[in-house]
C-alpha cells in the first residue's frame, strides 16, 4: 500500500511538472499565432517589436539554465516548482493588462525565467520519484507534453485569437498558471532522501564544484552535440525554411504548412514510443544510432524526391519521429552524473537546442542569400538543405560514442 501511495505521488508530482513544461512552451511559441494581434490596436507592434520581444523569452530562457539547473539540484523540486510557477504566473498577469511594447517585454522576460525550470523540474521529479527502468519512457511522456503545447500555441490560438483579444487569452492562461502554482504548494512533496543528513551534506557541495564536475564529463558533451545536429534538422526545416522550400517546390502554401505540422505531430507521436522501446530494451544506444541513419534517407527523400503529396506527408511525420529520438539523450545520463546534479547535466545538455536555431539559421540564411545573387532561388534552397541529411549523418556518428545509461 506505501509503494503504491509512493508510485502514485510520483507521478502526480511529474505530472504537474511535464503540465507546467507544456504551459511555458505554449507561451514561449505563441507569439506567431498572436502577430497579427499584436500588430493591430492597442498594442501596435512592429514585426521588429513582435520579433524583439519574443526573442527575449529565450535570452531568459538560455542564460537561465545552468543557474537553473544548480538551484534544482540544491534546493529540490518543491521549493524551485514554487517560485518558478509564481514567477511565471506573475508575468502572464501583466500580459492580460499591459499594451505596451516595453510591458510585453517585461512579460516574455518573466515568463522566460519562470518558465526555464519547467524542464528540469520534469526530468528531475522522474529521476527522483519513478523507478529507473522507466525512465526513458516518462522522458518521452515529458516531450509528449512540450509538443502538445507547441500544437496548441499554433492553429487552435490563431483561432482563438480571432474571437477573443489578447488580453482575455492571457487571463485564461493566468488562471490555469495560478492552478499550477497551488498544485506546486499543495500536492508536491519533498522526496524522502531529501531529509537525510547523509543526503543533505551532499545537497551542501559547493555549486560551482558540481558544475565543474558536470562541465569535465564527456558523454554530457556528447549528448548535447547529438541534441544540437538532430534538433537542428528540424529547427531548420520545420521552424524557418520548410513551407518557403516546400511552395518553391511547387506544392501551396496551405499544403506546406500541413507538411511542417506534421512534423511536430511525428515528434510528439514517437517521442514517447522511443521512450518505451528504450525502456524495453533498458539502454539508448543503438536506438540513437539506428534512428539518425533512417533519418538520412527520410529527409533525402523529402529535400530531392518530393513529388507526391502524400508521400510527402508521410515523410515529414516520419521526419519527425526520427528527431524525437533526441529525448533518449536526457534519459541516457541519469547514470552518468549522480542524482545531486542531473538537473545541472540536464540543463547543459537542453542548451544545445536553443543554440542549434541560433547558429543554423542565420548560417543557412546567409548561404541562400549569398547563393541568390547567381542562382535561381530554387537552388539556392537545394543547395543550402544539404545540411539536413549531413546534421542527421553527425548525430549518427556521435551515437557510437554514446554510452547506454544503464552502462
Amino acid at each position: 500500500m506505501l509503494k503504491e501511495k509512493v508510485k502514485a505521488l510520483g507521478l502526480s508530482i511529474w505530472f504537474i511538472c511535464a503540465f507546467f513544461y507544456a504551459l511555458e512552451y505554449f507561451i514561449r511559441s505563441s507569439s506567431g499565432a498572436l502577430y497579427y494581434s499584436f500588430s493591430a490596436f492597442p498594442y501596435n507592434m512592429s514585426a521588429e517589436d513582435i520579433s524583439l520581444s519574443s526573442s527575449v523569452f529565450y535570452l531568459t530562457y538560455v542564460v537561465a539554465q545552468l543557474p537553473a539547473g544548480m538551484l534544482v539540484d540544491k534546493y529540490g523540486i518543491k521549493r524551485i516548482m514554487i517560485i518558478s510557477t509564481l514567477i511565471f504566473s506573475i508575468s502572464i498577469f501583466i500580459a492580460s493588462i499591459v499594451t505596451s511594447v516595453n510591458g510585453i517585454i517585461l512579460y516574455r522576460s518573466l515568463a522566460g525565467l519562470g518558465g526555464g525550470f519547467a524542464f528540469l523540474c520534469a526530468f528531475k521529479s522522474i529521476s527522483l520519484w519513478l523507478p529507473p527502468r522507466l525512465f526513458p519512457l516518462f522522458t518521452g511522456l515529458t516531450q509528449f507534453f512540450l509538443y502538445v503545447g507547441a500544437m496548441l500555441s499554433a492553429a487552435p490560438l490563431v483561432v482563438l485569437s480571432k474571437y477573443f483579444n489578447v488580453s482575455v487569452i492571457m487571463s485564461g492562461v493566468f488562471l490555469i498558471s495560478v492552478i499550477v502554482f497551488l498544485l506546486s504548494v499543495f500536492l508536491i512533496k519533498t522526496h524522502p532522501e531529501f531529509s537525510k543528513n547523509a543526503y543533505s551534506k551532499k545537497q551542501q557541495t559547493n555549486s560551482l564544484v558540481i558544475l565543474i564536475e558536470v562541465l569535465r564529463n564527456k558523454q554530457i558533451w556528447l549528448n548535447g552535440l547529438y541534441c544540437f545536429a538532430i534538433y537542428g534538422t528540424t529547427v531548420l526545416f520545420a521552424d524557418l525554411w520548410g513551407i518557403k522550400y516546400l511552395k518553391l517546390s511547387g506544392f501551396s502554401q496551405y499544403n506546406a504548412g500541413i507538411c511542417t505540422s506534421l512534423i511536430f505531430i511525428g515528434v510528439a507521436i514517437f517521442s514517447p514510443l522511443w521512450g518505451m522501446v528504450a525502456s524495453l530494451l533498458d539502454g539508448e544506444r543503438k536506438l540513437l544510432i539506428i534512428a539518425p541513419l533512417l533519418g538520412v534517407v527520410v529527409v533525402i527523400l523529402l529535400l530531392y524526391v518530393n513529388t507526391n503529396l502524400y508521400m510527402v506527408f508521410l515523410l515529414c511525420l516520419l521526419f519527425g519521429g526520427v528527431q524525437a529520438v533526441h529525448v533518449l539523450n536526457f534519459s541516457a545520463l541519469r547514470n552518468t552524473v549522480p542524482i545531486t546534479s542531473i538537473a545541472t547535466a540536464l540543463a547543459l545538455v537542453n542548451l544545445f537546442l536553443p543554440l542549434s536555431g541560433g547558429v543554423l539559421q542565420p548560417l543557412t540564411g546567409e548561404i541562400i542569400s549569398y547563393l541568390s545573387q547567381s542562382h535561381p532561388e530554387l537552388f539556392a534552397f537545394k543547395t543550402t538543405m544539404v545540411i539536413i541529411p549531413l546534421l542527421m549523418f553527425f548525430s549518427f556518428i556521435i551515437g557510437f560514442f554514446i554510452k547506454d545509461s544503464r552502462s
